[in-house]
């Protein structure tokens, strides 16, 4: 967001060698024709300790985290060892390694610790409370970027008989189009997002966004039956007016960036397929989009100018596959429409700039507002 990234000169590597090889492929350690290859995992050691800035008093913490690092085996794409500690130091001073990845550890340190420090059986709880705490964000993100004439959000809508929570939201668009939504603040492992296993991506993914383990529906299946509930059996929604409704878009966002992958639209769309039968449905239904809540924030800006719907429609026209990620084609609909940053988005922003203004005083510009 900051116009600000890491430039790769090789981001894949040699899926054969270790990660110490892949570091020095090209200036390996030796003479001639013979590699010393104690000398390349210890030269690597030294660079992971420039890199990998260990805090006073977690001298051993650093230790563990890099001899676990070490046997993992994650695949060339795995930029964990960077992500767990994104600072640089030279001398005295401290730098960013790359601030995308400084933001990222911003949100996800308050999490991993958290999750590192309970005992096993408590952890399952915190990831229920973190999620309720993501959904919150949520709603109130969306409530502030609506104009409630284009785009009008109910958060947390309830069935008129009975009670129970139709989805996460309803975004009514100009009326006759609808938004239903499913917010998941499931955070992914990094050896099935990085890894070279798609079996166990996919378990992931089936468990945390289409089915748990016990059956319980998931993120998919929530919205797949959430649909059906309301266009097809007549349940009304409480204080939510979907009368004129003629279309209705699911649409899953993800607190991981995996939100964000190639190919998982349409992956999670076959289970979407399955799940829904358009035939005895009144209103049209389209394929599911999915997306990060990093894309959501970046659609929050135009919510006050363009209805959602419109902005899916034209994304959808680009790539009926939806393999590609939501912002890579180019949007019809966003053309010549101005960003406008939410008020919380904006105070989140201006707050970070100004911490990492803070911590990085010889490395970074000025913060300006």
């Amino acid at each position: 967001r900051l116009g600000i990234g890491m430039v790769h000169q090789h981001f894949k590597l040699v899926p054969s060698l270790t990660a110490a090889e892949n570091i020095f492929l090209g200036r390996e350690p030796g003479q001639g024709m013979l590699l010393r290859s104690g000398d390349t995992i210890q030269q690597a050691a030294e660079l992971a300790q420039l890199l990998l800035l260990a805090h006073d008093g977690e001298e051993e913490v650093f230790a563990q985290q890099l001899r676990l690092l070490g046997r993992l085996d994650r695949g060339v794409s795995d930029f964990t060892i960077f992500r767990e500690r994104p600072i640089v130091r030279l001398g005295e001073e401290y730098y960013p390694v790359d601030l995308p990845f400084l933001a990222a550890k911003s949100e996800s340190a308050l999490f991993w610790r958290s999750h590192d420090s309970l005992p096993p059986g408590e952890r399952g709880a915190f990831h229920a409370s973190w999620g309720e705490l993501f959904e919150r964000y949520m709603h109130r993100l969306l409530k502030q970027s609506a104009d409630g004439s284009l785009n009008r959000y109910y958060a947390s809508p309830r069935y008129a008989v009975g009670n129970e929570q139709v989805c996460d939201g309803i975004l009514l668009c100009q009326g006759s189009t609808a938004v239903f939504f499913e917010f998941k603040g499931s955070m992914f492992r990094a050896d099935a997002k990085w890894g070279s296993n798609s079996a166990v991506l996919e378990r992931e993914l089936q468990a945390k966004l289409v089915e748990g383990k016990d059956g319980e529906p998931k993120g998919v299946k929530q919205l797949a039956n959430a649909i059906s509930n309301v266009f097809r059996d007549w349940r009304a929604v409480a204080g939510v007016n979907l009368a004129r409704v003629d279309k209705v878009y699911p649409v899953l966002v993800t607190y991981d960036e995996i939100g964000d992958a190639w190919f998982l639209g349409s992956y999670l769309n076959e289970w979407f397929r399955r799940a829904v039968n358009r035939k005895n449905i009144s209103a049209t239904v389209t394929p599911l989009f999915c997306m990060s809540a990093d894309c959501l924030e970046g659609l929050a800006g135009v919510l006050n100018s363009v209805p959602l719907s419109s902005i899916l429609e034209a994304r959808y026209k680009q790539d009926k596959s939806l393999k590609l990620p939501f912002w890579l084609p180019n949007n019809a609909a966003l053309k010549g429409v101005k960003w406008a940053a939410p008020a919380t988005l904006a105070e989140a922003s201006e707050e970070l700039g100004r911490e990492a203004e803070r911590l990085f005083p010889n490395s970074l510009p000025p913060y300006q507002a």
